[in-house]
């Protein structure tokens, strides 16, 4: 039995109208006809993560205040650990002085 292409499944992916990336050193770049090189990494373009404001816009503006109420709850929850994480940083700095 044949074993494979290494990248078969990105194949696939990039065959049903995905956008593949290869890795230039530390960045992703788009490529349109990948020549799926063994020795390369090749990934599927992942989708920007869409911000907390744009959640909140959307919400506003469809009547969703469910999610209007999730979302503050997110900011809350993120910003109580960004404080602790500050405090607790600042707590181990004046113990080892």
């Amino acid at each position: 039995m044949k074993t494979p292409h290494k990248h078969v499944e990105l194949i696939k992916a990039w065959a049903d109208g995905e956008i593949i990336q290869y890795r230039n050193n530390e960045d992703w770049i788009d490529v349109r006809e990948p020549s799926w090189i063994a020795d390369v990494q090749y990934r599927i373009k992942s989708e920007p993560a869409q911000s907390l404001k744009w959640h909140y816009s959307n919400a506003r503006n469809t009547g969703n205040y469910r999610r209007l109420i999730e979302i503050a709850i997110e900011i809350i929850i993120t910003t109580t650990c960004v404080i602790m994480s500050v405090i607790a940083i600042i707590l181990i700095i004046n113990h080892e002085y």
